[in-house]
């Protein structure tokens, strides 16, 4: 953090601070059994100033035209799953949430790129709230993308080492002292 990084709380955080409390949550109780194994035992060895910190994590950051999250907002504690799949939101609307619904939040921010996790997928949504049907999902390959002026970026930036698609791992790299207008998708096998 002293250099500059954003360190956000994600569900695995959010579960560890309450089991610590004493209690199983309804996250905790939907992640799989090597998640939970991890964090009862992150809940043992960990340092109370360690778990202190993890706690006190941010659920987003907003950095100029830029939101970054581990879950979608507006509500990114709610770790809700973006879709461009209207089906997915009806029958599960506390776990997905409409990108278009993201973007109209974005669009009211005034900001221009969401970067989210939680997914474990990596997309890019590029949305355009005044026109929906300009709106278009993206499954990232190596390589950089432009990002349209007219529309709000969603970068689901993927997993560095449990990606949950047929792909590779991937990794997204912003550099905040270029144009914004570049975004470099890398993938890679572990």
């Amino acid at each position: 953090e002293s250099e500059g990084a954003i360190c956000l709380r994600g569900n695995h955080d959010q579960a560890l601070s309450e089991v610590v409390a004493g209690g199983r949550t309804p996250e905790f109780s939907v992640m799989n059994v090597l998640a939970q194994q991890g964090i009862v035992r992150d809940a043992q060895i960990l340092e109370p100033v360690h778990l202190e910190w993890l706690a006190s994590r941010p659920y987003s950051v907003d950095v100029e035209d830029m939101v970054f999250s581990h879950g979608a907002i507006p509500n990114p504690e709610w770790f809700r799953y973006p879709t461009g799949n209207r089906a997915d939101t009806m029958f599960e609307p506390r776990t997905f949430l409409h990108v278009q619904e993201i973007g109209a939040e974005m669009h009211a921010r005034e900001a221009r790129v969401l970067c989210h996790g939680h997914t474990h997928r990596p997309l890019l949504y590029f949305v355009d709230p005044l026109h929906p049907e300009r709106s278009r999902q993206i499954q990232p390959e190596d390589g950089s993308y432009s990002l349209p002026a007219s529309a709000v970026t969603i970068v689901d930036v993927g997993s560095a080492g449990a990606i949950r698609t047929s792909g590779p791992e991937s990794l997204v790299m912003l550099d905040s002292a270029a144009p914004r207008e570049q975004l470099k998708f890398l993938r890679f096998v572990v």
